[in-house]
């Protein structure tokens, strides 16, 4: 698929396009003005035919709380998608071939994903956007790329956010105080 022309986004630069949600993930290539798709790695949720363990708590003739004791725990999908990734990285994308990635991920799932991703691959992200975008059309998503490109000149944007950069300064203040550092009395 052709990117329109508007777009700012490097033709002679070869990305990766990794779009990632809470259990699935899509990947598209972009070179020569051109954004193809390569392939979906997907973790679905077990589903159970029947209701057994459901329970309702009723009082005064209404339902207080009801519930299942087979409600799945999502960290045993989100695990199981992280070694999905891993697998499907692994055998069907060739890292080396990417000069940069693009990567979007729910802003809840960041750290956990980024942290199963190779080193080769951690270090070829060029832009993270925080969301789940994985439903959109991969053209969507290259466009908001596209503004972050046209806000920002820099190549990298920061993994901390900067509330969290902020609280890591503080942090290091204390300890210099707390060890007595003279620089910082």
């Amino acid at each position: 698929m052709k990117i329109p022309n508007t777009f700012k986004i490097e033709k002679t630069e070869h990305i990766l396009l990794l779009i990632a949600g809470k259990q699935e993930a899509s990947f598209h290539e972009i070179f020569d003005g051109k954004i193809d798709y390569l392939s979906t790695c997907k973790v679905e949720k077990p589903h159970y035919s029947d209701n057994e363990g459901h329970f309702k708590v009723r009082s005064g003739g209404k339902v207080i709380r009801s519930g299942s004791v087979r409600e799945l725990d999502d960290s045993i999908v989100i695990n199981d998608f992280l070694k999905k990734l891993k697998d499907h990285i692994k055998k069907n994308i060739n890292v080396d071939d990417y000069e940069s990635v693009y990567f979007t991920v729910p802003s809840h799932m960041e750290n956990i994903i980024v942290e199963s991703l190779s080193v080769k691959l951690k270090n070829k992200i060029q832009h993270q956007i925080d969301g789940n975008f994985f439903k959109h059309k991969p053209l969507d998503v290259l466009k908001k790329f596209s503004t972050l490109n046209k806000k920002e000149s820099s190549s990298k944007v920061p993994f901390i956010k900067e509330e969290a950069r902020k609280i890591l300064k503080k942090s290091r203040q204390a300890r210099k105080v707390i060890k007595g550092d003279p620089k910082n009395n």
